[in-house]
């Protein structure tokens, strides 16, 4: 058989189509770097969510973290970088984390074997600090 008579066919479906050489050639060259680039993103770690996507379901949806808000995680993180600006004592540290946790002013005295009146103080600090931030 020579080049003049050989017969090409790219597959459309599930339906094979003769096509000339030139067109042959760029389909499956244009073929070839699609999948190309598959595996190179697949080798680097890269994942399509669109590829799961479903008449039912969109691709990001199997992913969705709904353990954890994004907002409120971002206003906690905020108010801790202001925070730790005002408050460079240890015990005032340990003060805010036991204040977080429900612990009472009595309580937090006791633990960290201070006076109540040192715990008012600095908890007072933090209140007047917050207050600044978001006056």
């Amino acid at each position: 058989m020579t080049e003049s008579e050989r017969k090409y066919f790219i597959r459309l479906g599930n339906q094979l189509v003769e096509v000339s050489r030139e067109v042959y050639t760029a389909y499956y060259q244009m073929d070839r770097q699609e999948r190309y680039q598959i595996e190179r993103d697949y080798k680097h770690g890269l994942l399509y969510y669109d590829s799961w996507d479903t008449e039912e379901r969109n691709g990001e949806d199997y992913i969705k973290d709904i353990t954890q808000d994004t907002e409120e995680s971002a206003i906690r993180n905020i108010i801790n970088l202001y925070i730790a600006k005002y408050i460079a004592e240890n015990d005032t540290r340990r003060i805010l984390q036991y204040l977080l946790l429900g612990k009472t002013e009595r309580e937090i005295a006791m633990l960290l074997g201070v006076s109540k009146s040192s715990v008012n103080r600095a908890k007072m600090k933090m209140i007047k600090a917050l207050k600044e931030y978001f006056g």
